[in-house]
């Protein structure tokens, strides 16, 4: 079943809903903060600022807390001592570590839980002794990728509209371009080139097609070491979600 936006629905989506006070009446500022030249960031709680009672409420109040005491009985905060204990633990167990390993341990928090502990998963893994592999720099960079595709999609967006009178805009996720009210037409995605087994073996990269209904699909397609963008590829988007 799809959303307002055409796309299917995510976990991601229904939490973001459950905790939005907007359907109680409440407008909700401050959430985010961002110092000029510096990232954006989540602010705490207290920091928020709240209009209660400035829209018509869709959803009980009483109903609305429920929903809020079950997700908070739902999430267990363990020290940062005991993060790194888990994390070496797993480590022992599995031989080594990457984000597949660590998103499938029993009991081990998440790869985005590490890294707003201790910075990145490179520092996390410092800290237990394990040098981190290729899959943990390509996790360390993903907001300056995530950033070069949304000015991509901006200027490809820039381009469409002044050459060709043609209107699409910005998707959510910044990865992507759309006409108002409809789905994905257009995707952008940075592939990585897989290490090769011998030098004679022919160089190649392996994109995850997303599941979302989208039309051309531009892949940026990296250098061996995985820094800079060799060439872009357009490719017309293939009926399955495979890679």
């Amino acid at each position: 079943m799809a959303n307002h936006h055409g796309r299917p629905w995510t976990y991601i989506m229904v939490h973001s809903i459950l905790k939005n006070e907007n359907y109680i009446g409440n407008l909700v500022y401050n959430r985010t903060s961002r110092r000029l030249g510096q990232t954006q960031v989540n602010n705490p709680d207290h920091l928020w600022i709240r209009s209660p009672d400035v829209v018509p409420p869709v959803i009980d109040q009483d109903l609305f807390a429920c929903a809020q005491k079950i997700m908070a009985e739902r999430y267990i905060s363990i020290p940062e001592d005991q993060m790194l204990r888990r994390l070496r633990l797993t480590l022992g167990r599995k031989g080594k570590l990457t984000t597949r390993i660590i998103k499938n341990a029993p009991g081990l928090p998440s790869v985005a839980c590490y890294i707003k502990h201790f910075g990145s998963l490179r520092q996390a893994y410092a800290l237990i002794g394990y040098q981190g592999s290729r899959d943990c720099e390509w996790f360390d960079v993903r907001d300056h990728w995530s950033e070069l595709l949304s000015k991509l999609a901006g200027q490809v967006a820039e381009a469409l509209r002044t050459d060709f009178g043609i209107q699409l805009n910005l998707t959510d996720d910044g990865a992507g371009l759309a006409r108002h009210g409809s789905s994905k037409i257009i995707s952008f995605q940075v592939v990585r080139r897989m290490a090769q087994r011998t030098p004679n073996h022919v160089a190649r990269w392996r994109a995850h097609l997303r599941k979302e209904q989208t039309k051309l699909c531009v892949f940026l397609r990296l250098k061996e070491a995985n820094k800079v963008v060799q060439d872009y590829v357009l490719l017309p988007a293939p009926g399955t979600a495979k890679p």
